[in-house]
This record gives C-alpha cells, sequence and structure tokens, in this order.
C-alpha cells in the first residue's frame, strides 16, 4: 500500500534559504531509504512562509523507520529553529471501498456518504 505523508511547516520570514537548503539535503536521504518512492515540496501561493512536502512511501512501516531514525530526527531537528511553528505530519492512504469498510463509518446522509457510492453500506 503507497501511503503519502504530508510535512507541513510555517517558516519563519526571512529563512526560506536555509530551510529549503535543510529540506533538500533530507530529501537527499530519504531517497536512499527502503520504501521510498517521491516527494516534493510546496509553497502556498498566497502565504509564502508555509510549505508542504509531500512525499510517497511502499508502506506506513517504511515511513515510520525513517521517521524515527537518528538521521531524520537530526536533521529535523536543524529545520525546527527556523520555523514559527512546530512540524505537523500527516499519513494518508488512498481511500477504497474495502479500506473505508474496515477502518470508517460514515453518519447517514453525511456529505462523506452523498460523494461515495455505497458509503451508507457500511
Amino acid at each position: 500500500m503507497v501511503v503519502t505523508v504530508l510535512i507541513k511547516r510555517r517558516i519563519k520570514a526571512g529563512r526560506a534559504m536555509e530551510v529549503f537548503a535543510l529540506l533538500n539535503k533530507l530529501r537527499g536521504e530519504a531517497v536512499q531509504q527502503r520504501g521510498y518512492v517521491s516527494g516534493r515540496t510546496l509553497i502556498d501561493q498566497n502565504d509564502p512562509q508555509r510549505v508542504v512536502v509531500v512525499s510517497e512511501w511502499l508502506g506506513l512501516e517504511n515511513w515510520h523507520e525513517w521517521k524515527e531514525s537518528p538521521m531524520r530526527i537530526a536533521n529535523e531537528a536543524k529545520i525546527q529553529p527556523y520555523l514559527e511553528s512546530p512540524t505537523e505530519i500527516e499519513e494518508y492512504s488512498l481511500a477504497t471501498h474495502h479500506t473505508l469498510k474496515k477502518k470508517h463509518t460514515f453518519v447517514e446522509g453525511s456529505a462523506a456518504e452523498r460523494t461515495m457510492p455505497g458509503a451508507h453500506q457500511i
């Protein structure tokens, strides 16, 4: 299963160069990790201090292994002083009917039910 990870950061004003240099270093190390598929960095067009790194991993266990590695933790610690707030990490997988049946319940008449055929059967 491919897992998509969103790593959200808010950079302090005037610190983008330092952060992007560290993010490039971090990505260079991530690509060598087991299960790494891809990654990209997005900048909010309405607020350039908001940056989101999107990475894809083959399996949550591969992502967690990298997330908890001393190398990544050390690099993350170097980034934190340049941020206005702590890094936020969100983990996602592709929503299929099978995964929705196993993990989620929907309230009848909810927006999710109206947009997902068969969701009311869960």
